[in-house]
């Protein structure tokens, strides 16, 4: 089922998804801390308004998907997700404050990509991964973004997904 998260504080460590839903993940606020997992929040789509998080992950910190995967440490093989690209899947960031430090992609979406606003401070370990990745379109309205690899203008593009498939002209940032 779907997931709405409104406010508190959560302080997760887990073996596969810190927070997963096989519908919608839809998080308006509160503190979330994941420590440790293999992904850190994933589900059908993700929609963040507001709050702070700090995801340390083995995978992806935040992702969209679909249906139960049992990809993490002990349930399957990792990184062999088979979810494709579909109009069901996005990440949507309309505000927060977000530090992910991970090995995968910090942000994967397995179709578009879109961030309003927020502080998004992302770093990954590149072996084929990127700080942002996306399948679908990519689109920045507003927002912070800061990446290690360079992605935030030019998603997936860096050994992750497909990535941008023809937004970037006008979301490059003005210099």
């Amino acid at each position: 089922d779907e997931i709405l998260i409104a406010d508190g504080e959560f302080e997760l460590k887990s073996g596969d998804d810190a927070i997963h839903s096989d519908a919608a993940v839809t998080i308006q606020g509160g503190s979330v801390s994941i420590e440790y997992c293999y992904e850190g929040i994933e589900g059908l789509s993700v929609t963040v308004d507001d709050g702070s998080f700090a995801i340390t992950s083995q995978d992806d910190g935040i992702n969209s998907a679909g249906g139960a995967d049992s990809s993490g440490f002990g349930g399957g093989r990792p990184r062999q997700d088979s979810f494709s690209e579909g109009s069901d899947n996005f990440i949507m960031i309309n505000g927060g404050d977000f530090t992910i430090v991970s090995v995968g992609d910090c942000i994967d979406s397995n179709g578009d990509l879109t961030i309003n606003g927020g502080t998004l401070q992302l770093t990954c370990s590149g072996r084929g991964n990127t700080a942002l990745d996306c399948d679908g379109s990519y689109v920045k309205n507003g927002g912070d973004v800061t990446t290690n690899d360079g992605s935030e203008n030019n998603p997936g593009q860096m050994g992750g997904g497909m990535g941008n498939k023809g937004e970037m002209g006008r979301n490059r940032p003005e210099r």
